[in-house]
């Protein structure tokens, strides 16, 4: 009965949580040959293609306002 209210508690709770997650930190830090190559993977392609994904989309509503109005007015292929 002492050990089913000690289970249910919530400090066991908070406890076995903290201890997971230190554990889950101390063990991928000795994994970071692993995570070298991903960090370089982020590093060199994700993040310009993030970048340019949104100067895309910000160039693309902005062309396809007044600007392209403007010119399609002007424009002899139409």
């Amino acid at each position: 009965m002492m050990f089913q209210k000690i289970r249910e508690s919530r400090l066991m709770f908070w406890s076995l949580e903290a201890l997971i997650i230190v554990g889950l930190i101390i063990g991928l830090t000795n994994l970071s040959f692993l995570f070298k190559p991903i960090a370089t993977f982020f590093s060199t392609l994700l993040i310009p293609f993030i970048a340019a994904g949104f100067l895309f989309y910000l160039f693309n509503r902005w062309s396809t306002g007044w600007v392209s109005s403007k010119f399609r007015a002007a424009s002899p292929l139409r």
